[in-house]
């Protein structure tokens, strides 16, 4: 049996070390072999685990260390458990998991889960949540490594794997792009973005140098783009595909003259920002506007108006000042027949308040 001043050294308190020692001749006399751990009753297992002490110096303090079988003898210190965990860190590179620390299912024990062991080993290690074991920077060393080799920052392709899942780096960072700035690079999906962004901002600088009147169609000609590849870089910098509206305001936030990308409408003589605008003040649709526009302007950029409109008809007719396409259109309004109206504009003239009056007096029409 050791002496006092062994016990000392291992800082074991000698009340709990002789009750474990009861404990352990106890079971060796009922069991007639050498005892195993687990075969203690639960408080001496309890003690031995509070006070780190070792299964085997408990063998050599009874003097069965030699006669054990060999894996009694396995269970090592915490000491030698940080040790190893940090020497397989600097092999490593990154914040090792359990599953590459072949002595972790024994030591378990000792620490109160895997996160506690990297804590008491000193290392660096930041999770997302306890119940990974993927840390950022295990991450931040993998994408390294592969920035080594490729001398480039590589594409998601090229990261996301088994090792680095692509839920790890949206926890830890909210992009590729996020995580491509860590080594002040750029992503290669940022990369395109940004070359999509030059290719419009020249096309559209061309376009406003050669006076070509800002539009979907005129950009794609000016770039030479077809269909599909105007939708590829409209989609790369994240604008609503080949919704003028979202490229005109992406082109203002980047400095260029209003009254070209949005030029102003004139109709009848005034002036509108937009065909919302023209639309709104003459009390019609955008899409009949645009129609009438196209339909009536004939070169001249005038819009035929509700009262110009039903003038085109040969059935136009005007009753007391207001104009309608036809008298059944005027007839069908104010609720009468068409045939009584016709009568009475006959009789009445064009202009007469007894027009639309449902019931006349007996005698106006013969005035």
């Amino acid at each position: 049996m050791k002496d006092d001043k062994t016990m000392e050294q291992n800082n074991i308190n000698d009340s709990f070390l002789n009750s474990v020692l009861a404990d352990y001749d106890k079971v060796k006399k009922q069991k007639h072999h050498i005892p195993r751990r687990y075969e203690l009753s639960q408080s001496s297992i309890r003690i031995l685990q509070k006070m780190d002490i070792p299964w085997s110096f408990v063998l050599e303090v009874k003097g069965d260390i030699d006669n054990a079988p060999t894996f009694t003898k396995r269970r090592v210190t915490r000491e030698k458990v940080i040790k190893d965990v940090q020497e397989l860190y600097q092999k490593l590179g990154y914040p090792p998991h359990p599953n590459q620390y072949k002595g972790y299912p024994g030591a378990r024990s000792r620490f109160n889960g895997w996160h506690d062991l990297i804590r008491a080993c000193g290392i660096k290690a930041t999770y997302y949540s306890e119940t990974t074991n993927i840390s950022k920077e295990e991450i931040l060393y993998r994408v390294g490594q592969l920035i080594k080799k490729e001398h480039r920052f590589p594409s998601s392709t090229e990261i996301y794997s088994p090792a680095v899942p692509s839920n790890c780096i949206r926890h830890y960072w909210k992009s590729i792009d996020d995580l491509a700035a860590e080594f002040d690079l750029r992503s290669y999906r940022r990369g395109n973005t940004i070359h999509s962004e030059e290719q419009l901002i020249s096309v559209a600088k061309r376009m406003y140098k050669k006076g070509i009147p800002f539009s979907v169609h005129n950009l794609c000609q000016e770039a030479n783009w077809s269909s599909q590849e105007f939708t590829r870089v409209i989609g790369r910098i994240n604008l609503q595909n080949k919704r003028s509206h979202s490229i005109k305001k992406y082109l203002l936030t980047h400095g260029f003259d209003p009254d070209w990308v949005i030029p102003k409408i004139q109709i009848s003589g005034k002036k509108y920002s937009s065909w919302e605008e023209a639309a709104t003040d003459l009390h019609m649709s955008t899409t009949t506007l645009r129609n009438r526009v196209k339909k009536y302007e004939n070169g001249n950029n005038i819009v035929i108006s509700q009262e110009q409109l039903k003038l085109q008809s040969k059935y136009a007719i005007i009753l007391n000042g207001v104009t309608y396409k036809s008298i059944s259109e005027a007839a069908r309004l104010h609720g009468i027949n068409s045939e009584t109206l016709t009568n009475r504009v006959r009789k009445l003239g064009h202009n007469s308040p007894f027009l639309f009056e449902r019931r006349l007096k007996s005698g106006i029409l013969n005035k």
